[in-house]
């Protein structure tokens, strides 16, 4: 009696199985990633028409637009993915074959062409990294785009494996600078036996194999064109948080809706203004938002700078009061500290802001306890298990970007979360950082990126442009 067909493949002390066109890798009942990869043919992912799942091998595929596609993952010292595409008798243009991983860990993406990987990292210490084989690694994890002739079939290979961070640092290229400039900054690359191609609006120097890239603001790609075939860079250049928060603060001064004549903007922006701002404009506004008497944490540090600016006793007597009707959240620690030091330091009643950092503790809000260890200068084990997630989420220290796009601000509380970190629990976090990168190198390339995005926003500046818990 022949057995019943395998609904799971194996690959050590790992399964696979299929969720529609989905390949599902689990750790026991924790699903580790979901990952998707199809072609794409004029805009449309082409169906998956059949399945197969052997004990050490899944195939997916379809016929579909004049395309003959399969999707083969075998799971033996590694996982081997073959793509395979062939059409009837007049070429095809595909798009892309669009490579989905969707996981709860930290994914990170590096799309330059050859050297291009995939990795998911944490909480193991090692990576689960994917790699071209035959294939390049593009925008968004996608492989092509490319054309399928009659008469051959066109191979494309992945494969996947678990490395240590020693690993994957050693393979990357060794003339990789830091891609994250800082204004003014050039980047220079050594690349004797390679073409360098740039885009509109950037120009470089180049001498005896070595060129020189002018620095432009903002996010930028580029390729060198050499013997391994195509690298595709990402280099930006941004400026400093102070320089940005300046730069937004007149940008509000001049862009900004006026109620009375007066420019009338939220608590973030608000802070930002009390910060870089500038002339009569900038007191009014500031006032306006004080007035409101907003629940914000951005509003509670904005009384506090503001009292430590002019003296104004009932600034900081707002933000006393502000603090008790703070509900938890990002940067209430931070402004319930705010409060704390400038009433010890004046006399003031430093209670109500004491009460509140001890409300807040044990939320369940990882990122909210760690802040509350921070402005206390100890962090204990869980902190740090914490900080050990969000340098993984900022690629520790790989090249690339994150795999899920996250807001601005989300980003930035993290950034300024491990600048606060004291030295000694920094130096714990080495081991999830790439060799030779340290946590303050981390902190100011993700920092660059960030400020570099078109989407920063104010409340982006404010957490970057606050110091208030730093050791």
């Amino acid at each position: 009696m022949a057995s019943p067909p395998s609904s799971t493949a194996v690959w050590g002390d790992l399964t696979a199985d299929l969720d529609d066109a989905t390949l599902v890798l689990r750790r026991g009942a924790e699903v580790l990633l979901r990952c998707t990869l199809r072609p794409r043919v004029s805009g449309r992912l082409l169906p998956v028409q059949h399945r197969r799942v052997d004990p050490d091998e899944i195939e997916l595929g379809g016929h579909d637009s004049g395309l003959r596609w399969s999707v083969r993952h075998a799971f033996s010292d590694a996982w081997h993915t073959r793509v395979s595409l062939e059409v009837d008798d007049a070429p095809v243009q595909v798009q892309a074959l669009d490579l989905e991983v969707v996981t709860d860990r930290a994914g990170w993406c590096w799309p330059s062409g050859v050297h291009g990987l995939l990795a998911v990292l944490g909480p193991d210490p090692r990576l689960l990294v994917t790699r071209a084989v035959r294939a390049r690694l593009g925008d968004g994890a996608a492989l092509g785009p490319l054309t399928v002739r009659p008469g051959t079939a066109t191979v494309l290979a992945l494969r996947t494996r678990w490395e240590g961070l020693d690993e994957v640092a050693e393979r990357l290229p060794v003339w990789l600078p830091p891609l994250e400039r800082p204004d003014g900054d050039p980047l220079e690359l050594v690349h004797p036996d390679a073409g360098l191609v740039l885009p509109n609006g950037l120009t470089a120097t180049t001498q005896d194999g070595t060129s020189e890239i002018d620095a432009v603001l903002g996010e930028w790609q580029l390729s060198l064109h050499g013997p391994e075939g195509e690298t595709r860079l990402q280099p930006c250049w941004a400026p400093t948080a102070e320089d940005a928060t300046a730069e937004r603060a007149s940008e509000l001064l001049r862009d900004a809706p006026r109620r009375q004549g007066v420019p009338d903007v939220p608590p973030a922006a608000a802070l930002l203004l009390g910060r870089a701002g500038r002339g009569a404009d900038r007191d009014d506004a500031v006032d306006r938002a004080l007035a409101a008497d907003t629940d914000a944490p951005w509003l509670v540090l904005l009384a506090v700078e503001e009292h430590q600016r002019t003296g104004r006793a009932e600034l900081l007597a707002l933000a006393a009061d502000l603090i008790t009707r703070l509900p938890p959240g990002g940067a209430a620690p931070a402004a319930a500290m705010a409060v704390l030091l400038a009433s010890a330091t004046t006399g003031h009643d430093p209670a109500p802001a004491a009460a509140a950092l001890a409300s807040w503790s044990g939320t369940g809000d990882p990122l909210l306890d760690l802040e509350l260890e921070l402005l206390t200068g100890t962090v204990g084990a869980p902190g740090l298990e914490v900080a050990r997630r969000v340098v993984q989420r900022l690629g520790a220290g790989l090249p690339g970007t994150s795999l899920q796009p996250r807001p601005a601000a989300d980003v930035a509380r993290e950034v300024t979360l491990l600048r606060w970190l004291p030295d000694r629990a920094a130096a714990a976090l080495e081991d999830v950082l790439l060799p030779a990168t340290s946590l303050a190198e981390l902190v100011q390339r993700s920092e660059r990126r960030l400020l570099a995005r078109a989407d920063v926003d104010d409340v982006a500046l404010a957490w970057l442009g606050t110091t208030v818990g730093e050791r």
